[in-house]
């Protein structure tokens, strides 16, 4: 059930790049039907490169906010709080989240690097599901790990008496 929770966080946080693809697609489809031919060329592409630009910082965003909102519904066992901005803001802006955060981009950035060298010989095309998916558990144990270290975010007579691993 816990799966399902997750899984949900995660659909309604993708909900915003995607609304905002969405938006960018019918925005450049309208600039280019009220151009005539070789009219709207600039036009559209000013639309589409701020509109890519936007959806990139927007999802980079989202992808820091993500394991904090996962982190803050584990530790509340409140679905609530992982939309909550005051939940949110105690975790996403501590530095030894971002620090965590930052180690796991890393790691995926190395695993990449990692299979494309491999992917230069056969074997690569073979052992790139393995090497994604370790470089995928090791990011997370990086969040999970610089989590742990932080105070709970409850502190009065209803905090749960022990800390979630998460």
């Amino acid at each position: 059930m816990d799966g399902l929770k997750t899984f949900a966080i995660g659909f309604v946080y993708s909900l915003v790049p995607t609304v905002l693809v969405l938006m960018t697609l019918f925005a450049t489809g309208v600039s280019l039907g009220l151009s005539g031919p070789g009219e709207g060329n600039l036009a559209f592409g000013l639309v589409a490169v701020l509109a890519v630009l936007a959806t990139v910082v927007v999802s980079l965003l989202l992808a820091y906010v993500l394991p904090a909102a996962i982190v803050a519904w584990v530790r509340t066992d409140s679905l609530g709080a992982a939309f909550s901005p005051a939940e949110l803001r105690v975790l996403a802006f501590s530095k030894t989240y971002a620090t965590g955060w930052v180690v796991a981009i890393g790691i995926s950035l190395l695993g990449g690097i990692v299979i494309g060298v491999l992917n230069a010989v056969l074997i690569g095309a073979l052992l790139a599901p393995f090497v994604t998916f370790y470089a995928n558990v090791a990011g997370a144990h990086a969040i999970g790990s610089a989590v742990r270290e932080m105070p709970a975010v409850e502190e009065g007579p209803d905090a749960p008496a022990s800390q979630p691993a998460a």
